[in-house]
């Protein structure tokens, strides 16, 4: 069985802060989401410039399967949830 490479940190419930369904704040870095079978959300300041980046959960944990940049945390929740909904339908 294939343990999950990108939950590495402790996340929390979200506060009433904006984060929307079914995503999870990062209990140290409030740069980083995560949803569980669609991977984690970072932003350019928690991760790498450029804007916010995606990490699908089912790739491994590398740079070269970064997704993105998006300029913003909705724009790269969207494309995250489009693209496991395509990836679940394969």
């Amino acid at each position: 069985m294939a343990r999950d490479p990108v939950r590495k940190r402790p996340f929390v419930k979200d506060e009433p802060t904006g984060t929307p369904p079914g995503w999870e704040r990062d209990g140290l870095d409030a740069g980083w989401l995560y949803s569980t079978g669609i991977g984690a959300i970072r932003s350019a300041r928690s991760y790498k410039p450029g804007g916010w980046w995606f990490l699908p959960a089912w790739l491994p944990d590398t740079a070269m399967h970064d997704v993105g940049p998006f300029p913003t945390r909705s724009a790269a929740i969207t494309a995250a949830e489009e693209m496991a909904l395509r990836a679940n339908k394969q």
